[in-house]
């Protein structure tokens, strides 16, 4: 006979399952990235570019100082730094 402290139980060991499999998934696409980074750090010279898809996706060794994109890239480190605070306080 189910109760509702069994259906409860059950639950959430399912979710706990969801959330596993998302955090594998989260794990694993991390590991991804620092590996391919760390593989062209130390294989590519730079601005060297080798395909991975051919015509389609290459990796590209380049260097960026600014943040994503290369958003102030040619800013002082401070001025970079005073920004971003700003910017984050507006947000919050």
């Amino acid at each position: 006979m189910k109760t509702a402290c069994n259906t409860a139980v059950v639950s959430t060991r399912q979710g706990l399952r969801g959330w596993g499999w998302f955090v594998a998934i989260v794990l694993l696409v991390l590991l991804a990235d620092q590996a391919s980074k760390w593989w062209v750090i130390n294989s590519f010279m730079l601005y060297e570019s080798r395909p991975v898809v051919s015509g389609l996706f290459h990796f590209t060794f380049i260097l960026n100082t600014g943040a994503a994109f290369g958003i102030l890239a040619g800013a002082p480190a401070s001025w970079r730094l005073y920004f971003f605070v700003a910017m984050t306080l507006v947000a919050l």
